[in-house]
């Protein structure tokens, strides 16, 4: 079947609420394929990964804009072979970003094919979205935490991208997985979500990239890629802001019950 704009809006809704909210974009968009009857299209993924990148984008756009500026006064620190100093934050942040982009694009490239076949195979769906449930009760306020009163520093910002790298895998939340992380390694919440979403811009973009490069891409009507392109970023702009509120008021963990529940369904019923 030929993705209809009907077929885009409904896509684009789902992967604009669930790029950001910790419940795996990459799992239900496998699922809303198989139930609108559709083959994955690689073209209109990546123009819906575009409209959700652009939403992090805008909303972090002075500090990438910092970041950027700060990459020559981040290589000559690295010249000198330590980190930017505390003080030099943009570019320590930088260096930071690169150090846990690392793991992702690895992974990546070395089981793209395993994650791929994933995405046709129920079982392992369900599995992979149980793990996100059991993973976000660890973020729970006051059981598993530790003192938040850390900055992301260069172990910290690696952990984080083991577990970026993860969500390779559909069913795993990239950011359910990184944040819970970072907090797990007693850095603030709120800290570890803005790392994370800062994290999503160079890996996301990376992965665009390498898969418009080696993938024939299909095609798809005009209409379908701008309503999806349009949706996919109002959505996930609002999704970012409800993240980032639910992350201040310590809830991350309030969406195991649903990852696991669904994983569940997914099990019974695909």
């Amino acid at each position: 079947m030929a993705l209809t704009p009907a077929d885009a809006v409904v896509l684009a809704v789902i992967q604009g609420i669930t790029e950001w909210l910790p419940i795996s974009s990459s799992g239900h968009l496998a699922i809303a394929y198989r139930m609108l009857s559709l083959r994955p299209s690689l073209l209109f993924t990546l123009v819906l990964h575009t409209g959700t990148l652009l939403a992090v984008v805008i909303t972090y756009k002075k500090d990438l804009l910092d970041i950027l500026r700060a990459v020559p006064r981040a290589l000559r620190s690295l010249a000198r072979g330590r980190l930017p100093p505390g003080e030099e934050g943009d570019a320590r942040m930088a260096v930071l970003l690169v150090l846990g982009t690392i793991p992702g694009a690895l992974v990546g490239l070395l089981l793209k094919g395993n994650a791929e076949e994933s995405y046709s195979q129920p079982f392992f769906l369900g599995i992979f979205f149980i793990a996100t449930g059991v993973f976000l009760l660890f973020s729970m306020p006051g059981v598993f935490r530790r003192m938040a009163n850390r900055t992301v520093d260069a172990p910290s910002s690696l952990g984080i991208g083991i577990a970026q790298a993860a969500a390779v895998f559909p069913g795993i939340s990239r950011s359910g997985w990184t944040i819970t992380t970072g907090i797990l390694s007693g850095i603030r919440p709120e800290e570890a979500a803005r790392f994370s979403l800062l994290l999503s811009v160079p890996m996301m973009a990376g992965a665009m990239l390498y898969e418009a490069a080696t993938t024939p891409l299909s095609s798809v009507p005009p209409l379908s890629l701008i309503i999806g392109f349009l949706i996919s970023f109002a959505v996930g702009y609002a999704s970012i802001q409800l993240l980032l509120k639910t992350v201040r008021r310590g809830g991350l963990h309030l969406f195991a019950p649903y990852c696991m529940a669904l994983g569940l369904l997914v099990w019974l019923f695909l």
